[in-house]
This record gives structure tokens, sequence and C-alpha cells, in this order.
């Protein structure tokens, strides 16, 4: 279902907060420091039963683990500059999905950007279409565009995995070869090195 496998990004990018911030935010600005670069908030929309949804952020130092509750779509992470970082949103009984977040910049500056995203997980059963072989990579590349000097959701990325997953004739030529997965592998690898 294309529904299930798109991933809406809206980029919400400002450089201050506005007045009458929740207080769940001010816990969040504390944390903000000369090295803090993006403020990322994300939603898991189809978190609606009663399995807890585990949403971690994977760095270089360290992995920061948030647990959603029934009834609390919502995560929400301060990332450093010049680093890269894997977002891992998991649930029993889902296909584990995967976003990457690339921070790096070409300034100085000590602005702070926001950027919004939304997502579902996918039911174990519904991936049997799906190339076997990208299940792991990430599903999205969220990277600082130097031109625009925003956060960007790289489009480039996203539907070349889209194509990917729904090529089912990569997944059985892997079965007979592996030479097209280590061409397919390369080709996705490339491009998220392409920007770090």
């Amino acid at each position: 279902m294309k529904t299930t496998l798109t991933i809406f990004l809206i980029a919400a990018v400002s450089f201050c907060f506005a007045g009458g911030t929740p207080k769940t935010n001010a816990s969040k600005r504390d944390k903000y420091d000369a090295h803090s670069c993006l403020h990322i908030k994300g939603v898991v929309s189809n978190h609606n039963d009663e399995q807890d949804c585990v949403v971690e952020l994977i760095g270089p130092a360290a992995i920061e683990t948030v647990v959603l509750k029934k009834g609390n779509h919502k995560f929400e992470f301060i990332l450093k500059k010049n680093t890269n970082y894997l977002i891992r949103i998991s649930k029993k009984g889902y296909i584990n999905k995967t976003v990457e977040v690339d921070t790096h910049m070409l300034t100085l500056e000590n602005e702070l950007q926001f950027f919004n995203f939304e997502t579902e997980l996918m039911v174990e059963g519904e991936s049997k279409n799906l190339n076997k072989n990208i299940l792991g990579y990430p599903v999205a590349l969220i990277r600082y565009d130097h031109k625009t000097e925003f956060f960007i959701h790289d489009t480039k990325y996203y539907d070349l995995i889209q194509k990917e997953l729904h090529n089912t004739q990569n997944a059985l030529a892997h079965e007979n070869n592996n030479d097209s997965f280590k061409y397919l592998s390369t080709k996705c690898h490339s491009f998220l090195v392409a920007f770090r």
C-alpha cells in the first residue's frame, strides 16, 4: 500500500520559539547548547494499539530511547552539528523504519532549526511484496541543504528507495545471484555517503 509506505515529511523550519510554547518543549530547550543545530519532532500516526512503540536516536556517542505508550504518538530529539544520526522506529508486529539525519553544515552560526515529520509503520504481513533486501535501509534522508540553508527531506534518495522497495525483480535476482544485491547496496550507500 502506497499510503502505508509514504513518509510524510513537512519541513517546519523556524529560528526561534513562538510564545506559548508547551511545557514539554521547555525541558528540551534546556538541552540546547552551542553545538545544537536541529530540533526534530516526529509523529508515528498509526500507533494506536496496546503495543509500545520504541523510537531510538542512534548517534556516534550514545543511543537515546523514547518509548511511546498508547495514546502518545509524538517524539522529539535535539541533534548536534556535523553528525550522522539514525532514528529507528520499532514496534512488535511491524517492520522497523529508519530515517537518516545528516547534520553536516558549512556554517559557524549557532542557529537552531526545526524539522517535523510524520510516518506510519507497516504491519509485517504487508511487506511480502516488497524487496526484502532494501527493508533495512533508511526510508528517508534528512540533510542540511547548503543552497537554501535549511534542513530538507531529500526527495531523490526517497524516490530511489521507493523504487527499489517495489522492485521485486531485484529481490528475485538476489536469490539467484549476489551481484545484483551488491550493485543495489552500493548504489544506495553511495547516495548516502555523497552528503557526508
